[in-house]
């Protein structure tokens, strides 16, 4: 029988379920959220996490459907789902994609576990992902009843549950008890650490973080992994499970020098000044992030070489037979920008070309596009960028139709972004879209 008791099944165990939440955002990278049968939310990440405890008063009909029919329910594309047709909220609807799972115990919907995409890049992630993501909720699903609800808040069940669900994820993924052993490791993880299962189960391992990567966010932070005689530089995030941490890895595959070895022609790593260790650890992430799909800002001083680092992640990148284009923020005029960045169509404007122009951004399509003084771009132009960046594509000024770009940005500063988003100078969404992976460097006087 499920319990009588004045709350949910589910919101009996809302602190297990809120962590459990936060750890499945964390490894889908997607938007969470979690109601019980009555449609009190349980557990959320993002804007979903605000709230806990209370019934939604929107219209639910994705939830209702999932609840009533103890069926999964998957949209794809928002406002174009039957159940969307006659939504009151449609025209304003945020959720571009949506993946809903029921959680049956005893024969009874007790509660919907939904995966919700808010970004085009979320969107794709979850279509291309569709049949993977599912099998995970599912099996996850039946995990957190047979574990969570009869059996509550038992480490070993915790870590069961998520070893299930990070087994074949292409982030790497390390569960490390407080007396710092590896329970748990993924194949991806072995991939990045060159180290095979079997050796790394029981193994002492120690996380230090670097004290110059300080301004990484969302919990991005550059470790030092020690094992054995072993040492490799990481970004990645630390959740506490219980008694137990998980690592997540910012990186999804590893790279041999060889497989990175830089083209003759272009800059290389080995031209940057200084051979002190923190220049030796930033060279050594370069090749380690170069290959990733992920924004990069640099970070340092005027003169220690931003733009090298730039153009050699480009080289280093699997867009590197494509364009690098790059533009400086704080040398072009503010009335220019715009129409540098994003072009223009014939008679834009007074004095525009007759044939219109092809803007940086386009003419970077399929490459890599860098951002030099990016803290020097007016607010209105950052919020057109945000805005390219989660649609990808542009509007050429006195466009009537979108183009879809494919480009990677790097941008590089030396202000204080955080200073400059406190005084209002700088979004502070912006910001994150563009500082995923950031890059320190250290000031030309530090080096040797």
């Amino acid at each position: 029988m499920i319990p009588s008791n004045s709350l949910s099944v589910l919101m009996q165990i809302q602190p297990t379920i809120q962590r459990f939440a936060r750890m499945l955002s964390s490894v889908l990278q997607l938007e969470v959220e979690i109601v019980d049968n009555t449609l009190c939310r349980v557990a959320g990440t993002g804007a979903y996490g605000k709230f806990l405890g209370r019934k939604l008063n929107t219209d639910s009909r994705l939830l209702r459907y999932i609840i009533e029919t103890k069926k999964e329910k998957v949209v794809t594309h928002s406002r174009f789902d039957p159940l969307c047709k006659d939504c009151t909220n449609k025209e304003n609807c945020k959720e571009k994609a949506f993946l809903g799972t029921p959680v049956i115990y005893q024969e009874q919907c007790v509660g919907v576990i939904s995966l919700v995409a808010l970004t085009r890049e979320q969107q794709e992630r979850i279509n291309d992902n569709l049949h993977e993501f599912s099998d995970y909720v599912r099996h996850v699903s039946s995990i957190f009843v047979s574990r969570l609800l009869e059996d509550q808040g038992g480490g070993d069940n915790m870590l069961k549950m998520f070893s299930t669900m990070i087994k074949n994820m292409d982030q790497g993924v390390l569960v490390v008890s407080q007396d710092q052993k590896v329970k748990f490791a993924n194949q991806a993880a072995m991939k990045i650490l060159g180290a095979n299962h079997g050796s790394m189960i029981g193994k002492t391992i120690h996380f230090r973080p670097l004290t110059f990567a300080q301004n990484f966010i969302r919990g991005h932070v550059q470790h030092v992994i020690s094992f054995d005689d072993k040492k490799e530089l990481i970004i990645g995030q630390l959740h506490a499970i219980q008694d137990q941490w998980l690592f997540l890895m910012a990186f999804h595959q590893s790279h041999s020098s060889a497989d990175l070895a830089p083209p003759q022609d272009g800059p290389q790593i080995e031209q940057m000044v200084g051979e002190c260790r923190p220049m030796r650890q930033l060279k050594k992430l370069i090749t380690r992030v170069a290959p990733s799909p992920s924004s990069v800002m640099i970070v340092g001083e005027s003169g220690t070489g931003k733009e090298v680092v730039a153009r050699a992640v480009h080289k280093l990148s699997d867009r590197q037979a494509k364009p690098f284009i790059a533009i400086n923020c704080a040398a072009i005029p503010e009335q220019l920008l715009e129409s540098e960045l994003f072009g223009y169509v014939k008679g834009a404007f007074t004095g525009a070309s007759a044939n219109g122009k092809t803007g940086l951004i386009q003419a970077a399509n399929h490459g890599t596009l860098f951002l030099d003084e990016i803290g020097d771009m007016p607010l209105t132009l950052q919020a057109k960028l945000l805005r390219a960046i989660e649609s990808r594509e542009i509007q050429p000024v006195g466009a009537s139709h979108p183009v879809p770009v494919d480009i990677r940005i790097i941008s590089a500063t030396n202000q204080n972004l955080e200073q400059s988003i406190a005084e209002g100078k700088f979004r502070e969404d912006l910001f994150y879209r563009l500082n995923v992976i950031p890059l320190r460097l250290p000031p030309l006087r530090e080096r040797q």
